[in-house]
């Protein structure tokens, strides 16, 4: 799987998961090197000291993200935990909790747990998603701001 393929499934499990699409990209040097070096997918040079968009992400390279080779974001989240490092900026990483809808208006709640009959968490509207950005990626956010 190509770079850019590993993105897009990345960004569909995000809109799934959270219900709204990331705007945000933080890639390593290295994949995003890796990224320019893969001949499938053309030319993403920068231009002006900037990044093109991918897949409509503002694209942001850092050093290192703890083990990943990218991570999705919203600026809305971002800005959220930006606020909280700015306040302590002592910790290795920062979390938020988020309230999303568990099904789109279409869906009907299944049975998760292969029971006959529902649980609460299968009848439950709505779920709690934590978002998590590393100091690293939130002392680069407030650096871009």
């Amino acid at each position: 799987m190509n770079p850019l393929e590993r993105i897009n499934k990345s960004v569909f499990g995000y809109e799934k998961e959270f219900g709204c699409t990331p705007d945000i990209i933080y890639l390593t040097r290295q994949f995003f090197e890796a990224i320019l070096r893969d001949r499938s997918i053309g030319c993403i040079l920068p231009m002006n000291d900037e990044h093109p968009e991918i897949f409509g992400m503002k694209v942001f390279v850092i050093p290192h993200l703890d083990g990943l080779d990218f991570s999705l974001f919203s600026a809305w989240h971002l800005n959220r935990l930006s606020d909280k490092y700015k306040k302590d900026s002592r910790y290795s990483d920062y979390t938020i909790e988020i309230v999303v809808p568990r099904y789109s208006s279409t869906e009907v709640s299944c049975v998760a747990n292969g029971s006959a009959a529902p649980t609460i968490n299968d009848q439950a509207a709505l779920k709690n998603i934590k978002v998590t950005a590393s100091a690293n990626i939130l002392k680069d956010w407030v650096k871009q701001k």
